[in-house]
């Protein structure tokens, strides 16, 4: 019983692996089938080996070819990126340094074109406020500067906020306006005058010596008429101020003789008198010492002139006193005179050079 079972279990193996084998041989035949199929003349098509290179080559090329203009690509877009940002940043920066150029220059520009403006501008109302200031001027001295409305005129010009005037007008103006003092007759001029002298020298202007000459001889006048001595004080600072600024200007030196004068015929006592002779030597010894002769020529005819009005007493008594410096002066003035003929068109000046002439001065 037992050699039938296992002869059965055989004889099952055994079938069971013939059909295992048939089986797989089944398999391989049906893949073998397919290959065949996929091997027959209508799935491919046969070529020569030198044509199969060629196409080969050329698709490797192509293909070499598509990856690398994948890569320009890619570069091509990151350079333009690059490229947009640059461009961005130096026309920023590009940009700010003109916008820099352009202001400063623009500043630059107008700093000119304003300044060429002021300039201009200012030149133009100088010439105006000049113009106004000749007007005034001669205005003054076509009424002899005896028009009491001239003198508020130039006052009120003088003292226009931000006035602009060459130097030399202004002078002028200065000058006309103590002139029109000299001849006013204001009460307070005498204040009046010593408020603009004081008012310019505050100002480091340096006056002109007639402008001191003209105020020396109101002054001069006061002292003769009130006697006071801070007119006679007065007389001889703003003197010694002309004479300091013009040394061979001759009236300032024949206000201070009369002046002198005033005082030796006013003395108090012959200490005061013989004190105001004293000063009067001096002065003489001062025209002595100055070589130029145009000094004793307008002192001389400051003198003719001033004889005909109420100062003559008082020149009288200098050459009473002085009459030799007083000759010696007047040889001076004539030899001046007798080389200066141009002086001789002044009516005064003439009239001087015929008297001296008839008291027989002669040129040497």
């Amino acid at each position: 019983m037992r050699k039938r079972l296992i002869f059965c279990f055989f004889i099952l193996s055994c079938t069971i692996n013939v059909h295992a084998q048939q089986s797989t041989n089944d398999s391989l035949r049906a893949k073998i089938d397919t290959l065949e199929k996929k091997l027959e003349e209508d799935n491919y098509t046969r070529i020569p080996k030198k044509d199969f290179d060629n196409i080969l080559t050329e698709k490797v090329n192509e293909q070499v070819s598509e990856e690398l203009q994948g890569i320009i690509k890619w570069i091509s877009i990151i350079a333009g990126i690059i490229a947009v940002i640059l461009s961005f940043l130096a026309k920023y920066y590009f940009n700010d340094i003109i916008r820099k150029e352009l202001a400063s220059t623009s500043q630059k520009l107008e700093d000119n074109i304003k300044t060429s403006i002021d300039k201009r501008l200012v030149d133009t109302v100088s010439v105006i406020w000049e113009d106004g200031a000749s007007n005034l001027i001669r205005k003054a001295k076509e009424l002899n500067y005896q028009d009491e409305t001239i003198i508020n005129s130039i006052s009120h010009f003088l003292e226009t906020e931000n006035l602009k005037l060459d130097e030399e007008v202004k002078l002028n103006l200065i000058a006309a306006l103590v002139k029109c003092y000299f001849y006013s007759q204001k009460k307070d001029k005498i204040e009046r005058l010593i408020q603009i002298i004081s008012k310019y020298e505050n100002e480091k202007i340096k006056l002109r010596p007639e402008t001191y000459a003209d105020a020396a001889i109101v002054f001069c006048d006061n002292y003769e008429f009130y006697g006071t001595a801070n007119y006679l004080t007065a007389t001889i600072d703003y003197c010694d101020k002309s004479i300091s600024t013009l040394p061979d200007y001759g009236t300032p030196y024949a206000v201070k003789f009369e002046v002198f004068m005033i005082s030796y015929k006013k003395a108090y006592d012959n200490t005061e008198s013989a004190s105001a002779l004293e000063n009067v030597r001096k002065l003489f010894k001062a025209i002595a010492n100055n070589k130029s002769d145009v000094v004793c020529a307008e002192t001389i005819v400051r003198f003719f002139g001033d004889k005909k009005v109420y100062l003559k007493e008082y020149l009288d008594e200098l050459e009473k006193q002085f009459p030799q410096d007083i000759k010696d002066m007047k040889q001076r003035a004539f030899n001046y005179l007798t080389k200066n003929p141009q002086d001789l068109a002044n009516p005064n000046t003439q009239d001087l050079f015929d008297s001296l002439k008839a008291e027989g001065f002669v040129a040497i």
